[in-house]
């Protein structure tokens, strides 16, 4: 049983996208394996039709292997696929001296200098930043006011505690 098995290019480059075309007439199963010489993989494909694959890595050649089953009888073809290295490209250096320059000149700046260039850029973050998360920031900051309070003034901390439960209970209660 004569079958038909082709593909559009035999030697890529890793990554690279190839297209399998076969016709196994009247073949009762076909099987279709990629063999990348780390992994192979089988599966079972339609008697005819096309199929496209990224190859991407291998050791050098990638083997696909149609194989037709009729009758009990099985026929296979190969094709061979040389597969190129991907060049690797090289990352050009960083010069983070003007970085550095900026991070100590900053670093030398009195503490309200600092808040000054700070404040646009929190404030820009907190304009951008999802409501609940704002919620979440200032709830923590409440919790630590109340935390520092407590450490400071526990008697202080009872009375503020006692007004606010006075409070909220009010603001339950009121008709």
């Amino acid at each position: 049983m004569p079958f038909i098995f082709n593909i559009d290019k035999t030697t890529v480059t890793e990554g690279d996208i190839v297209e399998l075309r076969w016709d196994c007439g009247a073949a009762e199963k076909v099987f279709l394996t990629i063999d990348n010489g780390f992994k192979s993989t089988r599966i079972e494909t339609d008697r005819n039709g096309s199929k496209k694959f990224r190859l991407n890595r291998s050791r050098g050649k990638t083997i696909l292997t149609l194989e037709a089953v009729t009758g009990g009888k099985s026929e296979r073809k190969r094709i061979g696929v040389k597969v190129k290295r991907l060049k690797s490209t090289k990352a050009e250096s960083f010069d983070n001296s003007q970085f550095r320059h900026a991070r100590d000149t900053f670093a030398r700046k009195p503490l309200r200098e600092r808040w000054e260039l700070l404040k646009p850029a929190i404030r820009t973050a907190w304009q951008y930043m999802p409501e609940k998360k704002r919620t979440a920031y200032k709830i923590l900051g409440i919790l630590l006011l109340l935390m520092l309070l407590a450490a400071i003034a526990p008697k202080l901390m009872e009375l503020i505690l006692l007004l606010l439960a006075g409070y909220m209970l009010y603001t339950i209660f009121r008709k």
